[in-house]
């Protein structure tokens, strides 16, 4: 049986309304000194980034072992917002585990890998692939649009991966199935974006 954590993905955030809560120091923080002497602060998680100087250096040690927050305080905010502090029953792993599981179960999003060609024009001796001269034909490109096209009422993001060989061998096939894409997808409001995997 599965068993699906389940947290209150706003928790953190919310509890800025509440003083007085308890917090402790975030698993996912990573600091480093600059040569100021304030504190470069990531936070893995949230992505928060933010510099401390020794006002927010204090604030942040003074929290983690236990001051109350000041909602009033915006260096107390910011330091909540970016997630460097969580309330001390906040269970991050579960929070992280959530996320994980809501977007591998979303049925909303579609993201997919497109080789255009499998050929290649270098000949780069750790390459696991086999190459030869090939282009996505005619018919395969009308059934990946006619396909997103049936999917995309349904959808509300998605993602393609162009891949290869060296996708930009057939450069003429990325571009036109990629404004097939852009064109259903702004019929449906679905958002779109897309990467490249090249060699060179």
């Amino acid at each position: 049986m599965l068993q699906l954590p389940m947290v209150n993905l706003q928790e953190p955030a919310a509890a800025l309304t509440r003083g007085g809560t308890t917090y402790k120091p975030s698993r996912f923080n990573h600091f480093h000194t600059l040569p100021t002497g304030e504190k470069l602060a990531f936070n893995s998680l949230s992505g928060g980034l933010a510099v401390l100087d020794p006002e927010g250096w204090a604030r942040y040690t003074a929290l983690t072992k236990g001051e109350p927050l000041d909602p009033n305080n915006s260096v107390d905010q910011g330091l909540v917002e970016g997630r460097f502090v969580v309330p001390e029953n906040f269970d991050e792993l579960a929070y992280l585990k959530t996320l994980h599981l809501r977007e591998r179960y979303a049925t909303d999003a579609w993201s997919l890998t497109i080789c255009p060609t499998i050929d290649c024009n270098f000949g780069c001796d750790y390459c696991f692939q086999r190459h030869w001269a090939s282009r996505m034909t005619e018919t395969v490109q009308a059934k990946l649009l006619e396909v997103f096209a049936q999917r995309a009422p349904r959808l509300g993001k998605f993602f393609v991966t162009w891949f290869g060989g060296e996708p930009t061998l057939a450069w003429d096939v990325v571009r036109k199935l990629s404004q097939g894409f852009m064109e259903i997808a702004e019929r449906n409001r679905v958002r779109y974006s897309a990467s490249l995997i090249t060699n060179g």
